[in-house]
């Protein structure tokens, strides 16, 4: 199918040809400016502007479809009569054929799309190439034909070879793309008969890669590169597999599904009504999906592992997919089994105990809460033992079969939006509630004036309406915002320090004096930007403040 450009339009009602081209003319007047539909505050924002213009011109179609029949591949009767395979043709006459591939060539069977009758029609010819038999059962396409015969060949950029895949709903469409079989019955895939892939070991052998020289980089992030496009589009077919319904759930719990397919463990998520159910499920999955991003990015943590971790949102429904750790997948299933025989090394959870893996795996995490600006903090668990953390609550820390360190459920790693948190919500409102009430004295008036509660600034609740509720309880600030943060704060201590040294003469007479004016200053500093260290600027946070349940 063929679309016509000149049709295309906008959401206003403006055509996409006439916009361009009034872009185009305004952009000559701006001698050189960016276009328009670039600058802040336009309105119209093209997507077809964005697009490079291909240098090759558009084929007319000569074939409305050409796929494998779904009586393919042959049965064993007609293999052994020469029938290589099956192929399913609709021609732009809208005729449908079934043809044959023999040792002599092709020729036209007598099947249709109920009905496997592979005999020849009759008065068939047999052609040695598939091109001939289209141009004799198509004059459409014979008349084309000479079209494709005499294209150019298209610049080299255009046609290198990349080692992904590439998936992308903005880029025009490629006709190398791989055809999808719409008439497969038994929705039988191909790719699942070959042997299925371990994308754990896959993904740490290329994390393992060294990283020595350029050179070595290179190979380390192609191979990478590689291994996460192979895996996001297993996720793919695994997804539509899944929610199409082909494959049958592993745990046999209807409201929270869970299936193994083509080497991934793939399920929707527990919908806790701690976090807001659905919608706090789907964030759930985006913010795990982040924060293994982060981990996985950080410097100096070659010994902190993560699982291959992606999420699809197909047919309204999101599916969290992971690879399958060895000795990993069995420790879920066995319930009765104590945390320890499990791998479990670290969490809420995990029993007290003292080894040198528990060792190891707490240097990786404090080294980990270094880069990630994640403070420690101590937790009383059920059992009544305090337990150090250096995550979120909710994360494990577990050794595998393959003695790697694994940390899974770090979700909630990122610093809570105190915006949006319902208990300063809650609280804030009993405040507001109380004080309206009780009215009586000025000391209670002073009260309402500072704000809704202690650390808030003066009116915030009032002019702002912060916090207030939201739909699901894992607000979490970005960690793009999170940097951004404390850069503001070090150019502010940096400031503080300045200001202090000038005022008792100096950084010069400071620094020559050998005094304690410098240490002072930075003392000073530290406090007032709230540095967790009262000597050297550092800023961390707690992410299980403003949890449900959770008192540090």
């Amino acid at each position: 199918m063929t679309k016509d450009t000149s049709s295309i339009y906008l959401t206003n009602g403006k055509s996409l040809k006439h916009s361009l081209s009034n872009t185009k003319t305004e952009s000559n007047h701006q001698d050189g400016g960016p276009p328009e539909y670039l600058l802040p505050g336009s309105t119209e924002r093209p997507l077809m502007a964005l697009l490079p213009a291909s240098s090759q011109p558009e084929v007319p179609s000569y074939l409305k479809d050409l796929c494998l029949s779904c009586w393919n591949p042959p049965p064993g009767h007609r293999k052994l009569q020469g029938d290589f395979l099956y192929i399913s043709v609709v021609t732009t006459e809208g005729r449908r054929c079934e043809i044959t591939s023999c040792p002599k060539g092709f020729f036209l069977n007598r099947s249709t799309e109920d009905v496997f009758d592979p005999r020849p029609v009759q008065s068939s010819t047999v052609f040695h190439c598939l091109t001939d038999l289209l141009c004799h059962i198509s004059p459409a396409f014979k008349k084309t034909l000479s079209t494709l015969k005499n294209r150019s060949q298209l610049p080299t950029v255009e046609v290198m070879p990349t080692p992904y895949h590439t998936m992308t709903w903005l880029g025009p469409s490629c006709a190398s793309r791989t055809h999808k079989n719409t008439f497969s019955r038994l929705k039988v895939d191909e790719q699942t008969a070959r042997q299925t892939p371990d994308w754990n070991e896959e993904l740490q052998a290329a994390r393992d890669l060294p990283q020595g020289n350029l050179e070595e980089r290179l190979l380390r992030d192609r191979a990478l590169l590689e291994v996460n496009s192979g895996f996001v589009r297993t996720v793919m077919q695994g997804a539509e597999a899944v929610i199409d319904g082909f494959v049958e759930p592993v745990n046999g719990n209807p409201d929270e599904p869970a299936f193994l397919w083509g080497g991934l463990f793939m399920s929707q998520g527990a919908a806790n009504e701690t976090f807001g159910g659905e919608r706090g499920r789907r964030a759930a999955q985006r913010l795990e999906l982040k924060t293994v991003q982060v981990y996985s990015d950080s410097e100096g943590l070659e010994g902190l592992h993560t699982l291959p971790t992606a999420i699809v949102d197909y047919r309204g429904v999101r599916l969290s997919a992971q690879g399958l750790a060895p000795g990993l997948e069995g420790s879920e299933q066995d319930k009765d089994s104590s945390p320890a025989a499990r791998g479990l090394l670290y969490g809420i959870n995990a029993a007290p105990q003292e080894s040198l893996c528990r060792r190891q795996l707490l240097g990786l995490l404090a080294q980990a809460a270094k880069s990630l600006c994640i403070q420690k903090n101590v937790v009383v668990a059920l059992s009544g033992h305090s337990v150090p953390l250096f995550t979120s609550v909710d994360a494990q820390g577990l050794v595998g079969a393959d003695r790697r360190f694994y940390i899974l459920d770090v979700f909630r790693s990122f610093p809570a939006d105190a915006n949006f948190c319902p208990e300063a919500e809650t609280e804030g409102q009993t405040v507001n509630n109380e004080e309206e009430q009780k009215n009586e004295t000025c000391e209670e008036d002073e009260e309402k004036d500072d704000g809704v509660k202690e650390g808030w600034p003066q009116g915030y609740h009032t002019d702002v309406g912060l916090p207030r509720s939201f739909p699901h309880s894992l607000c979490r600030l970005r960690p793009e915002l999170v940097h951004a943060f404390i850069q503001y704060k070090h150019h502010q201590f940096t400031q503080i320090v300045k200001d202090k040294l000038e005022d008792n003469g100096g950084l010069e007479e400071c620094a020559t004096a050998s005094d304690s004016s410098a240490t002072e200053a930075v003392r000073a500093a530290c406090k007032e930007v709230g540095s967790v260290n009262d000597i050297i600027f550092e800023m961390r946070f707690n992410p299980n403040v403003f949890c449900p349940g959770i008192y540090s």
